[in-house]
């Protein structure tokens, strides 16, 4: 017996939205790293 499962929404739309998602979160990552090395610049100046 075969069991066809299929996808609630289409996947295109899924992976469209994952994409996204990444993408938010590589925004934020590099956001962080950039407020990191600034933190870093100041406690190795002072």
């Amino acid at each position: 017996m075969k069991l066809i499962i299929k996808p609630a929404k289409p996947i295109t739309t899924e992976n469209a939205e994952l994409k996204a998602k990444v993408t938010e979160l590589e925004k934020s990552l590099a956001a962080s790293e950039k407020k990191l090395a600034a933190e870093i610049k100041k406690t190795a100046a002072s």
